[in-house]
């Protein structure tokens, strides 16, 4: 009974929060380097000044080290007295990528732990959030208390160097539901607000919320719920813009006992953000309105492909008589055409979608039953099972899988942080008992930090 009331709760929760760490989220880190201190000046007849330290380079959200002056030049045979170093920039960017790993009790608490690829496990980051999670922006990650309504700010080993409260950025809504980041080249962080149908717009540097992106427009005249559920948002440094995803999806209908959202005639919506302009951008021509309307409902996950420019969306769809609007669709940013890749079948959930170097893999709830498949981008069916996936699996930058397994034997739980080849299954375990707490058995979502 246990395990299926935790299902129900995983699946539920997916419905509206699953995503796959796809490769454009990400926070702020360390601060830059202090300068260099001068070199002293050579000795003899007016020695000459030692050189000014170099200012420390400031990270998104940093500010930059001020370099000092140069020595001043030595008289005689005194050398000059070398220049002061430049002090380090604040909240700097990683350049070491690691995993951030979490677990959980589903309750009141959830840890995260960044290990390096090689096996180095930092200080865990506890929260009094049982649902929270972790998000990576470009260079940038953060853990997100979704209960709490809080944005933490990583450094580069994982722990808070800020934090930002969200609670009060739409006055009168007491649940926000923060479900992802996405930082702009300017510093400014975009969060989802999914309860609440806005997005907080939040200065890094000076860890506020200055204001919110209404969407209340845009939600559908049946959807009951009081938001049209924002969820997945990037940066696309390219055209200075942020992207996202309304699921358009009614919360009020899950029921017991199998807790299944209902469609209620909306479709889930794809929406961009100019930032120079500070406008939402006509994706839909003549049509009216400024959404593009996807053919299928609720995307619970998405993976932006740079080389072709394509946006591929997961959708779980909805339930009728049967499960309906679920399946594959790409879309060409550049020219906005939408194509539907795949349309599922049958009942299952899906869930997750890992983008490797020769295509994808794909996670679904068959029952109680939690299956991988392959699929390849540009075919219309769904290829084998995988049977080697890591639990909450995410893709590197290198190719390869990592996860964390939990292996349960009469001694206790050893929590195993593994690298999986995508091609053979072969596991190398990188670090064990990464996590400090010992109330926490069960593992979310990791996210992959370049």
């Amino acid at each position: 009974m246990k395990q299926y009331l935790i299902t129900s709760a995983v699946v539920l929760a997916c419905v509206v929060g699953c995503s796959d760490d796809e490769d454009s989220k990400r926070p702020g880190g360390s601060g830059g380097n202090a300068g260099t201190a001068g070199t002293a000046g050579t000795a003899g007849s007016g020695g000459t000044a030692g050189a000014g330290g170099t200012a420390g380079t400031g990270a998104v959200g940093g500010t930059a080290g001020t370099g000092a002056a140069g020595g001043t030049a030595g008289t005689g045979a005194t050398g000059g007295v070398g220049g002061t170093a430049g002090t380090g920039g604040t909240g700097g960017i990683s350049d070491t990528p690691a995993l951030i790993a979490a677990v959980t009790d589903y309750g009141s608490a959830t840890e995260f732990v960044s290990v390096s690829l090689s096996g180095t496990a930092h200080t865990p980051l506890r929260v009094s959030d049982g649902d929270a999670v972790s998000a990576v922006s470009g260079d940038h990650a953060f853990v997100i208390e979704r209960g709490n309504a809080a944005l933490h700010v990583l450094d580069t080993q994982g722990a808070a160097a800020q934090t930002i409260d969200l609670s009060g950025a739409v006055p009168g809504s007491s649940y926000l539901n923060p479900v992802g980041v996405a930082v702009a080249a300017s510093g400014t962080a975009y969060v989802p607000l999914q309860a609440a149908s806005h997005i907080a717009v939040v200065d890094l540097a000076g860890g506020t919320v200055t204001g919110t992106l209404d969407l209340s427009e845009f939600q559908h005249s049946e959807d009951s719920d009081g938001s049209s559920e924002p969820d997945h948002i990037w940066y696309d440094a390219a055209r200075n813009r942020i992207w996202l995803t309304l699921g358009r999806i009614d919360l009020n209908t899950p029921a017991a006992p199998d807790y299944q959202v209902m469609c209620v005639g909306s479709s889930s919506l794809l929406l961009a953000r100019d930032l120079d302009t500070d406008t939402w951008v006509d994706l839909n021509g003549s049509t009216d309105g400024v959404a593009l309307e996807l053919p299928q409902i609720n995307p619970t996950a998405v993976h932006y492909h740079a080389a072709s420019d394509t946006l591929y969306l997961l959708n779980t769809g909805c339930m009728e008589s049967d499960r309906t609007g679920h399946g594959i669709l790409s879309v060409n940013l550049g020219t906005l055409a939408v194509t539907p890749e795949v349309s599922f079948t049958g009942g299952e959930f899906y869930a997750q979608l890992v983008w490797l170097t020769d295509g994808a893999l794909i996670k679904r709830f068959a029952g109680f039953n939690t299956e991988w498949v392959r699929w390849a981008p540009g075919t219309s069916a769904l290829g084998a099972l995988v049977d080697f996936m890591p639990t909450s699996a995410v893709a590197g930058a290198d190719g390869q899988l990592y996860g964390v397994d939990a292996l349960v034997s009469t001694e206790g739980t050893v929590f195993e942080v593994v690298r999986v080849a995508p091609t053979d299954g072969e596991r190398t375990v990188i670090a064990r008992n990464p996590f400090a707490s010992d109330d926490l058995e069960f593992l979310i979502g990791t996210s992959y930090r370049p």
